[in-house]
Order: structure tokens, then C-alpha cells, then sequence
């Protein structure tokens, strides 16, 4: 089969959504039966080929900051045409829900399954927040966003498929009267999976956030509760990556605070990982939690929000370590909880979890390619086949 994935959130430092699509690129160059072609923005137009039967496109795309490597927006409606053209694709999967869901569906041909990948939830992180806001006008903010939020949703439920990694974001989707809803989970680059070792009772608890740090994901509810988790003995806390409030974690000074840039190595991740105990996944937010299962994978305990796929893969872990969202006093008092609790059970606990329930990326994006077939079965529809040699 051939797949061209349109999205323009795929960008040298973009995080979970460049993971996502790395590892499908990674996938399939090993497996030559398929064809992929990943359409993202760049500063000009151009083909990269990766594999005979894969390859990374890049058109036209608008920088939306100075930062070298940054998000581009994905606008070069032309570009991703002829990409279309040229790679005849049996199935089209849109990334993003502003850009690349209008273009997917504008070019959808008969015989082609239109796929929307949400990696985000438009609504719930940006919207409500937006009308929540108080004042005079807001009021005119909640019209506004209802109708924008209803538009959203109007929009998905045109797609063929809307694929989803949690089963929250399916109930969510289909409460909404989007159909055709169909859920895949994530996996974990193997070099995540490592068993926890018995911790050294004497050692500090080290705590890790590594994210974006912007409101949407959490960070202020980090930001209120550092002078209190700081207060707690025998604990260390690391905060990892760039955003809005960068400013405000550079500026916090403790002895058993430490604060770095973003990171992209995966090697250099998963070693960071292993050097702590507990990941605070803070946002209520997340569609799945990437970063959250890479950590559950190599052996960290999980501390989350009580909302969204973060709640989903705790709970699903049996762990018992959700705080309310938003609420600072709250995750410091799960925190609290933690460091009194069986560290190493619960770590063997988390791994055992991400290990089984959701294992690796060749697992999950093999669970995808299959269900776009069976997909495209049920449909009736007949994947072109592959020619020899590529154009």
C-alpha cells in the first residue's frame, strides 16, 4: 500500500508529533511491500529520499518564529498537490486539525481512504480556556468558541477515519457525533525499555518533568508547586525543555534544582530517564502522553494530571498517583504519596505496563499499517500497486 502523511507540526524541534512520525519512517524502510511519503513545511521545496520506497517532502512553509529548526506552517497548498500526483497514495493522513485536515480533504480522490490523525485536541486545550477567560467580554468569547468547537468537530467528522491514541479521545470524538472513530496506541522506542534496578534507599528521589513548558502543558501548576516540592527532603527536581514560561524555571535557584534546554537525542533522553525516579506529567490536556510512556518505560513512577490520556495510562498501570489539574497544592501532595509508597514496586509496576500494554514503535505503527488495511478492505477499495522503481 502507499501512505503520504500530511503535517505540519513535524519540524527538527518539534517533539511527540516528530517522534510519531520518525519512527513510521524508520518502520517503513524495513518494510519495501509498502510505499511512504511524509509531506511537512520547510524553507523550500524539495524531496528527500530516505529509502526506495520512502521519502520526506518538503514544501513551502511559513516560519512562525526566529528559532533555528522551528515550526512552519504548512501553506503551500500547490506543493503538497503534486506530491499527491506524484505518489498516488492509497491512503492520506492529515497530522494537524488547522492545516493539513482542510488540504487532506480537498484532495481526496475517489478510491483513497482520508484519514485524520489527531495528536491534539484543539477544543479542550485552546478553545475552553480561551472562553473560560474572565472579563467583559466573555460572553462573546464562549459564542465564539462554541461555534468554532462545533466547526471542528463538523470538520472531523468528514474524514473517512479519525484515528486516535487513547480510548478517552475516542469516547471524547464520538460524543460529539464524529463517526468512524478508530484508536492506536503509541509505542516506545526500544532503547526506553529498561528494567528499574532496586533504588538505594539513601539516594535522593529525583523528580523529572521534560516538555514544553507552556501553560497548555502544565507548567504553571509546576511553577506554583516548586518552592514546596523543593521543601520536601531528599528530593532533586529537573525540568527539561523550552517555552513561554523558559524564563521563569531559569530564573528559580536551589541547590537540588536543575534546569536544562531541550533536548532531541533520544540517547541522551533515555539516559536522562534513568538518572530519576518520578516523571510529573502535568498536563490535562494530552491526547496520549508520549513522554509519559517513555518514562513508565524505562522505570520511572508516574505523578500526572487527573485528565486525558495522562489519567489513562496511570490508571491503566493500576497506579494510584493523579492529582487535580491545575492544582498545585494537590501535586505536591501526590508527590508526598509517592515518596511514601514502594518506589520499586510501583516502578516495576509502570515498566510492566508500558511493556505489555503498549510496547514498542514497530508494534504500534505495525497495529496502524493494519488497520489501514482492513480499513481500505472494508471499504471496498483496491490499493494500487507498487511499480518496480518508484518515479
Amino acid at each position: 500500500m502507499r501512505f503520504l502523511d500530511l503535517n505540519t507540526f513535524y519540524a527538527p524541534t518539534g517533539g511527540g508529533i516528530r517522534t510519531y512520525h520518525n519512527a513510521k519512517l524508520a518502520w517503513f524502510a524495513r518494510h519495501p511491500e509498502h510505499d511512504y511519503t511524509l509531506v511537512a513545511p520547510g524553507e523550500r521545496r524539495r524531496v528527500e529520499p530516505l529509502a526506495p520506497n520512502v521519502r520526506l517532502v518538503y514544501v513551502r512553509g511559513l516560519a512562525t518564529s526566529r528559532t533555528p529548526g522551528g515550526y512552519r506552517l504548512l501553506l503551500d497548498m500547490p506543493g503538497v498537490r503534486r506530491a499527491v500526483e506524484r505518489f498516488r497514495p492509497d491512503v492520506i493522513e492529515a497530522g494537524d486539525p488547522w492545516l493539513s485536515s482542510r488540504m487532506a480533504l480537498r484532495l481526496r480522490q475517489p478510491g483513497v481512504l482520508v484519514s485524520s490523525f489527531l495528536h491534539a485536541d484543539p477544543v479542550r486545550t485552546w478553545l475552553d480556556p480561551f472562553a473560560d477567560r474572565s472579563g467583559p467580554l466573555q460572553p462573546a468569547r464562549r459564542a465564539l468558541a462554541r461555534v468554532l468547537g462545533r466547526r471542528i468537530h463538523t470538520l472531523q467528522s468528514r474524514f473517512d477515519l479519525s484515528v486516535v491514541a487513547s480510548q478517552h479521545m475516542a469516547v471524547y470524538l464520538r460524543a460529539h457525533g464524529v463517526p468512524h472513530v478508530v484508536r492506536v496506541p503509541f509505542g516506545v522506542d526500544e532503547r526506553f525499555f529498561v528494567p528499574p534496578p532496586p533504588r538505594d534507599p539513601t539516594a535522593p528521589v529525583r523528580l523529572l518533568y521534560a516538555g514544553r513548558l507552556g501553560v497548555e502543558k502544565g507548567a504553571k501548576t509546576l511553577l506554583d508547586a516548586l518552592p514546596s516540592l523543593l521543601d520536601l527532603p531528599n528530593v532533586e527536581l529537573t525540568v527539561v525543555g523550552r517555552g513561554a514560561l523558559a524564563d521563569r524555571f531559569d530564573a528559580v535557584k536551589h541547590p537540588r534544582y536543575r534546569r536544562l534546554g531541550f533536548i532531541a537525542d533520544p540517547d541522551e533522553l533515555a539516559a536522562l530517564y534513568r538518572a530519576h525516579s518520578v516523571y510529573l506529567a502535568l498536563s490535562p490536556f494530552e491526547t496520549f502522553g508520549l513522554s509519559l510512556l517513555e518514562a513508565m518505560a524505562s522505570g520511572l513512577v508516574p505523578v500526572g494530571a487527573d485528565a486525558g490520556g495522562v489519567a489513562e495510562q496511570i490508571e491503566g498501570a493500576g497506579l494510584p498517583f493523579t492529582f487535580a489539574p491545575g492544582d498545585a497544592r494537590s501535586l505536591v501532595q501526590t508527590v508526598q504519596r509517592v515518596l511514601g509508597s514502594d518506589l520499586d514496586a510501583a516502578a516495576q509496576q509502570a515498566y510492566h505496563a508500558a511493556r505489555t500494554t503498549y510496547g514498542t514503535w514497530d508494534d504500534a505503527v505495525q497495529r496502524l499499517v493494519t488497520m489501514y488495511e482492513r480499513a481500505t478492505v472494508a471499504r471496498g477499495l483496491r490499493p494500487m500497486p507498487l511499480p518496480d522503481a518508484l518515479p
